[in-house]
């Protein structure tokens, strides 16, 4: 019985761990959100000035989110879940 305490602790932290993390991506969402509005209202200003053409001076910058690698993380989060409530069903 202590290895399935043991092993609900281990779930419970990374579920905060992954809560933690989605705290974060939310908030640099928000940042990118707004950052996004401000340079849309910039292009909109140069469009408008050039008589609705503008040309693209530099790349598009993509962001550093791991997406696919958070997704992974959270399936085998949910793989460790499933096993613990199967876990303790069976006892």
């Amino acid at each position: 019985m202590q290895n399935l305490t043991d092993h609900i602790n281990i779930i419970e932290e990374k579920v905060r761990l992954v809560l933690q993390k989605m705290d974060e991506l939310s908030a640099k969402n928000t940042v990118l959100i707004k950052e996004n509005n401000r340079l849309r209202g910039l292009l909109n200003e140069k469009s408008a000035e050039n008589n609705g053409h503008f040309e693209a001076k530099s790349p598009i910058l993509s962001s550093n989110v791991d997406i696919e690698g958070i997704k992974k993380e959270l399936d085998q989060y949910i793989e460790e879940i499933d096993q613990t409530i199967e876990l303790l069903k069976a006892s």
